[in-house]
């Protein structure tokens, strides 16, 4: 466990953080969660991943925004119905 528990939110569109690295070596040593909200895997995750940092993608939230739309387009609750980590492993697949 890190000292400071350090949270980083990357929002920056897929590519920017590997073509510019921004987080400074010091700000590394103390992120324990690293949350990128672009779904695909890229290369910063690897370095993340390399420092023991945990590393969250942003595919269930994709799946989720997925799920709260075709709920208010049907006027269905439907999220009770499927799971979401079967969604999760077919959307993996498919790469």
């Amino acid at each position: 466990s890190k000292d400071s528990n350090l949270l980083i939110i990357n929002c920056l569109p897929s590519g920017i953080l590997e073509n510019n690295f921004i987080l400074l070596d010091e700000m590394i040593s103390q992120i324990e969660i690293f949350y990128d909200l672009n779904y695909i895997k890229s290369d910063i995750h690897d370095i993340m991943k390399t420092k023991d940092i945990e590393v969250i993608d942003g595919l269930e939230m994709l799946i989720y925004q997925a799920v709260k739309s075709a709920e208010l387009w049907s006027n269905q609750k439907i999220i009770d119905r499927i799971d979401i980590n079967d969604i999760k492993q077919y959307l993996l697949e498919l790469k």
